[in-house]
């Protein structure tokens, strides 16, 4: 109907009301209280039902008699007869779940009343497994380690290698190259991998092209990469190491290589003496120059150090060099003598050594050369004792002729070289390439000058310009072009006119447009060498005889069999020396000088 509201029906149990009648209401009421009221008067009777701990059984008698899978609670159990009569000759098992009955006399059922453990309880307990308990040494028990008894098959043992290091990766893109993913592994091991041998290690596959700096005593190695195993009297080594002097006063070096370096003792029994085994096979890492440097009165620098053939651009070996003035050897570090760049290969010295015209300076060093393989192998023998020694040391490093590495040698190159002998200025092609204008280089032009032709003179003029000229430095007096600035694409030369003076020919400059070739070399070395002592003084034998020969071969350019008469060397040494005896030291105080000096 229209406007009228309709009354709002319920559900109830399956019937409709409008609205519910108040005394239905009551009656629904109280049923839900009387239903509450039951479950609470029944449910002490239910738990007592399910977690009831109280046992009764009737059984016949037995030898054993099995339970209840928990364990009987001690003090609980009680056995009787049917007729009533309680029983005392019996005992439970130590798992507490059987029954001992040893009365075989009872023909009678059994009635076992007992309680039981709300919960299982395994044989023993204990705060660690006994099983994992191993026993340290052979003595008294006193110290365990808890872990796995279980012994790996391997060789090595990694459980006590301590182990650092990171790995990378890395996502490079921009608007001026593709996308690239770089990786890079760095890790560093020491530790114990068996009983007798150790391990350091430190590999890394990164090539990082920097260099500590040289204004501290002590350097941070960033490229050493090895693995070295050892114990107490053997050494091996693959990687990155350093060679140093070997017994003796010939050979002498300093070497950075990277390969393979062996290193043990021998001894031998009953006699004190041992071998000394000391080899390696390895490639050099850098080359060996000496220079001898003039210095400039009040100039403490810095002074620029060159290659073993006047390279001016190089970089020398962190840590490789020995700088000497006056013949005293200095120390490295902004408080101490002197700082060096490695990179720029130039040398400064601090106010503890003022520089003057008069002192002599020699800086000798090792730097990166790659323009040939450089094998190297090396061999020390040693057998004595610190009273005796004879010694044998075998030394070879040499390029490979056939193995140029940042160098493309071409025929004509290696026919120059051929004839050059062994004076690598000769061997030298030209620096002069027509290529043709462009204006991204540094081009020259050809003219005639003062007499002399084919000069050649820096032009950006697109009709003349067709020459790039390369220049090598020969030194100040012994070229016709020096150094002119730069321009936006590089250095620029200009040419110096000679002057005839007395009737010689003088040059001005320090460059000529030439390109020096680089020879390979050869080195080699044989050391056979004794030293003796006697005498003792507070039991250190105080004089020593001694005797050393040596056989080098020195080959400046193995392109080359020309001057090749003068290659091979030798050369002895030998002496004595006798401990200086004190006559006033000996009429002065006799008895304490022959209470410390046993003579012969």
């Amino acid at each position: 109907m229209s406007g009228i509201l309709e009354p709002e029906i319920q559900f109830f149990q399956g019937f409709y009301f409008s609205e519910p009648p108040l005394l239905f209401v009551k009656i629904r009421n109280i049923a839900h209280l009387l239903c509450l009221l039951l479950a609470l008067l029944c449910m002490p009777s239910l738990m007592d039902a399910q977690i009831s701990n109280t046992r009764k059984k009737t059984v016949f008698p037995s030898d054993s008699i099995f339970l209840d899978s928990l364990r009987v609670l001690p003090g609980t159990m009680q056995i009787s007869l049917p007729n009533g009569d309680l029983l005392s000759d019996w005992k439970l098992d130590s798992t507490g779940t059987y029954l001992l009955f040893p009365d075989s006399t009872i023909q009678d059922s059994l009635i076992i009343e007992y309680r039981v453990f709300p919960f299982a309880i395994p044989l023993s307990y204990a705060n660690k497994d006994l099983s994992i308990m191993n026993r340290k040494g052979g003595g008294s028990i006193k110290t365990y380690v808890i872990g796995s008894s279980e012994r790996s098959n391997s060789l090595f043992n990694d459980s006590g290698i301590q182990k650092s290091g990171n790995i990378s990766r890395g996502i490079a893109f921009g608007n001026a190259q593709n996308l690239s993913v770089n990786s890079s592994l760095n890790l560093q091991l020491s530790g114990r991998i068996t009983e007798r041998y150790s391990i350091l290690a430190s590999v890394s596959d990164d090539n990082i092209p920097i260099q500590p700096n040289g204004n501290t005593q002590q350097l941070q190695d960033f490229d050493q990469v090895f693995i070295q195993v050892f114990d107490d009297k053997t050494k091996l080594i693959a990687g990155d190491f350093i060679l140093r002097k070997p017994e003796g006063y010939f050979m002498n070096y300093f070497k950075r290589a990277q390969g393979a370096y062996f290193l043990t003792e021998i001894p031998k029994e009953n006699s004190g003496k041992k071998w000394t085994i000391e080899s390696s096979v390895s490639v050099s890492k850098g080359r060996f120059a000496r220079n001898v440097i003039q210095g400039v009165e009040g100039n403490q620098g810095p002074y620029r150090l060159t290659g073993a053939d006047g390279e001016t651009f190089i970089i020398v070996l962190a840590g490789t060099e020995s700088v000497y003035i006056d013949g005293k050897l200095l120390q490295r570090g902004q408080d101490k003598d002197y700082v060096i760049d490695y990179n720029s290969s130039e040398i400064t010295f601090t106010p503890k050594q003022f520089i003057t015209k008069d002192r002599r300076i020699v800086v000798e060093f090792q730097y990166s050369d790659k323009r040939y393989a450089r094998p190297l192998i090396h061999t020390a023998l040693t057998y004595g004792d610190a009273k005796s020694s004879t010694y044998l040391n075998i030394f070879s490093e040499s390029d490979s002729k056939n193995q140029p590495l940042q160098q493309d040698v071409t025929d004509e190159q290696r026919r120059i070289m051929t004839f050059a002998g062994d004076d690598i200025f000769n061997a030298v092609t030209t620096g002069v390439d027509s290529i043709g204008y462009s204006s991204s280089q540094v081009l020259y032009a050809m003219v005639d000058s003062l007499g002399f032709d084919s000069v050649f003179r820096y032009s950006n003029e697109q009709a003349v310009a067709f020459y790039r000229v390369q220049f090598t430095s020969v030194g100040s007096g012994n070229g016709d072009y020096k150094e002119d600035g730069f321009t936006a694409n590089g250095k620029k030369y200009k040419w110096i006119s000679p002057e005839v003076i007395d009737g010689e020919l003088v040059h001005y400059g320090s460059y000529v447009p030439l390109i020096l070739l680089s020879t390979p070399k050869k080195k080699q070395m044989l050391v056979l060498g004794h030293k003796h002592r006697w005498g003792k003084a507070n039991s250190v034998p105080v004089n020593l005889i001694y005797g050393e020969g040596a056989l080098s071969n020195n080959d400046l350019n193995t392109f080359s069999s020309i001057d090749s008469e003068n290659d091979v060397g030798y050369a002895f040494r030998g002496g004595f020396e006798i401990e200086e005896w004190h006559p006033r030291q000996y009429l002065k105080d006799k008895d304490s000088y022959l209470n410390n000096h046993d003579l012969f």
